[in-house]
């Protein structure tokens, strides 16, 4: 039996990620015991400080 593994392309995020990203963010914190319900507001006010490295906000992609 042959395995077909997907392929991905990472890149950085783009504006019209956010809203993915966000929802992603969401559902992984769902069902944690630690969450705030702020986590997607964290990572936004991450994004307008002078700290913030696009380069190192990748999202992942896979190929069709």
């Amino acid at each position: 039996m042959k395995s077909r593994m997907k392929e991905f392309v990472i890149r950085e995020e783009k504006e019209e990620d956010y809203f993915a990203i966000s929802h992603l963010i969401t559902e992984s914190f769902a069902s944690a015991s630690h969450k705030d319900g702020k986590e997607t507001h964290l990572v936004e006010e991450i994004r307008k400080t002078k700290a913030y490295l696009p380069s190192l906000s990748l999202v992942a992609n896979s190929r069709r």
